[in-house]
């Protein structure tokens, strides 16, 4: 099974995507086939496409072109509804359809609305480093909305075997993203 996962963010193609790496690690901690986080960022590629623009572009225009069998779309709930004519009270099933319908390979796809934006998987992490009594690397300079502070936090938490506490934790304060590792979970067992 190929996958890729397709997010909307503002950071663009880079090698160290600490929102994937978090999701990827927390795959591993689902136990997801037995893989390993290194031998899960060969499996399930990830693609940042630098705004909800581009990423609508990329299913409306490459999508049929993709050589992934399953392209897992990542938007942000709180921007997506106006790029697509809806209203902002437009129920998350309406956006999916909407989506779904407005792309080039409708079968391919699984959408994930993240709620508000990534800056909630941030104030999660914040969230759940006090409730445990851990201090997360960068969490202050990240949730000022510092990319690349992001990615090292995110990828801090997913590096270290001894966080699971705290993936399970953002897992339970972000059901987007545990949507997320559930499907890819799902997809690699298929």
């Amino acid at each position: 099974m190929s996958v890729i996962v397709l997010y909307e963010d503002q950071r663009g193609p880079t090698r160290e995507f600490g929102p994937h790496i978090l999701v990827l690690a927390c795959v591993c901690d689902a136990g997801a086939g037995g893989h390993r986080l290194f031998e899960l960022r060969h499996l399930v590629e990830d693609r940042p496409l630098n705004g909800n623009g581009n990423l609508l572009r990329f299913l409306r225009e490459k999508m049929a072109d993709s050589r992934f069998e399953t392209i897992i779309a990542v938007f942000d709930d709180d921007q997506i509804r106006p790029l697509l004519g809806l209203p902002q009270e437009a129920s998350p099933e309406r956006v999916k359809a909407q989506l779904r319908q407005e792309c080039n390979a409708p079968q391919k796809l699984e959408v994930i609305l993240l709620s508000k934006n990534m800056e909630s998987v941030i104030q999660a992490a914040a969230r759940c480093g006090e409730e445990l009594g851990v201090e997360i690397r960068k969490v202050r300079e990240a949730a000022s909305k510092d990319r690349l502070a992001r990615d090292i936090c995110l990828s801090s938490l997913a590096y270290d075997p001894g966080r699971r506490p705290l993936r399970d934790c953002i897992l339970r304060k972000v059901p987007a993203v545990a949507n997320l590792v559930g499907l890819i979970c799902q997809k690699l067992s298929s």
